[in-house]
Order: structure tokens, then C-alpha cells, then sequence
């Protein structure tokens, strides 16, 4: 930590010392405090509030273009139909997802939709190298962190699938990943309106 650098630069003053020391127990504090509300705000997950309502799915449209803010997605044909979704909620999902493909892969990303009996698929889709496939069924826990954002040192707490993945489940859908010849895809499930 910086405090201890700046302790060993103080040497014998004992007065700069002392509030460095004072300094670092705040910090720790702070640290020790932060943990504790992160992980009384997922204990509270299970509360957040989804309001899924009966939607046309041109609203993905602008929900895409706005999660997209480097214009690197191609968005093919929207479907016409009624989906089940809260639209705060989908927009935090997509938008995740998206923002991890810019961190991540860098590259171009593709997103098709098309409709199946399961409901709405959306398969969001970038052409970086994936994901080992043992760590796959792993991205949606919480605080899993893989081992390539690992060696990326990128910034993250794993956590933004697995709020993902309560989103979708609440809003009657799920997500899942796989890798393919060409790169990695997140798959959403949407449920269709009856």
C-alpha cells in the first residue's frame, strides 16, 4: 500500500508516521466496510424489483444501440413479436454484456435475434478467443473472475453475468455462453408475451 512506501520515506519522524499509520487503519476501514456492503447489496439481489410487462421487440433496437456507445455491433433483423421484459433491467443486461465484449475481445460484435418455441433468442457474439470451456458454467456465479480477465488484469468483482443472470431468470428468461469457432456468444433467452 502507499501509505507503507510513504512510512519507510518518513524514517525517524514519528509525528508523520503516526498519522501515516492512522491513514492506512482508515483505509482498511473503509476497505473492511465496503466488502460488508457489497455483500449485504447481493444478499439483497433477491429483492431487487423486475417488472416485466408485455413489449413490442423493436424496443431492443434503441436498448442495443445505446449499450453499443463504440459502434461495434451489427444488428441484424428484429423479429416482430411481444416479449415479457422490463426494459431497465434488459438494458443493464445488454448493456453488460456488451461493455465485457469491448474489455475483453475488442473486437466487431454481432447480435441476432431470431424467435424459437423457448422464446426470443438473442445471441450476442464478439470474435475474441473465448473462454476456457471449464470455466464456462462458471461466469454467471458470483465474484468468478476467469482466468484470461485474470491475465488481463482488467478491471471487475464477477459479478456483472451473475446479476445478469438474475435479471433475466426474474424477467421469466435466462442466459447462457459458449465458445465457437469464431469467437464467444452470450445467449438471452426472452419469454414470449402469451
Amino acid at each position: 500500500m502507499i501509505t507503507e512506501l510513504l512510512q519507510v520515506s518518513a524514517g525517524q519522524d514519528i509525528a508523520i508516521a503516526e498519522k501515516l499509520k492512522t491513514i492506512e487503519t482508515k483505509a482498511n476501514q473503509i476497505d473492511r466496510l465496503m466488502n460488508d456492503m457489497l455483500h449485504s447489496a447481493l444478499e439483497e439481489l433477491g429483492e431487487l424489483n423486475v417488472t416485466p410487462v408485455s413489449t413490442n421487440s423493436g424496443v431492443l433496437l434503441d436498448i442495443i444501440k445505446n449499450a453499443d456507445h463504440l459502434s461495434k455491433a451489427r444488428l441484424g433483423h428484429i423479429p416482430s413479436c411481444l416479449v415479457e421484459l422490463d426494459t431497465v433491467r434488459i438494458e443493464q443486461v445488454i448493456g453488460n454484456i456488451i461493455t465485457n465484449s469491448y474489455k475483453y475481445a475488442g473486437t466487431d460484435i454481432d447480435v441476432s435475434l431470431t424467435i424459437h418455441d423457448e422464446g426470443l433468442q438473442i445471441d450476442i457474439s464478439d470474435y475474441g478467443k473465448g473462454i476456457e470451456s471449464e470455466e464456462i458454467e462458471l461466469i454467471t456465479t458470483k465474484f468468478y473472475r476467469g482466468a484470461s480477465a485474470k491475465a488481463m488484469k482488467k478491471e471487475g468483482e464477477g459479478l456483472g453475468l451473475y446479476v445478469s443472470k438474475q435479471l433475466m431468470e426474474k424477467m421469466g428468461g435466462g442466459i447462457e455462453a459458449f465458445n465457437s469457432d469464431s469467437g464467444f456468444t452470450i445467449r438471452l433467452w426472452v419469454k414470449l408475451s402469451q
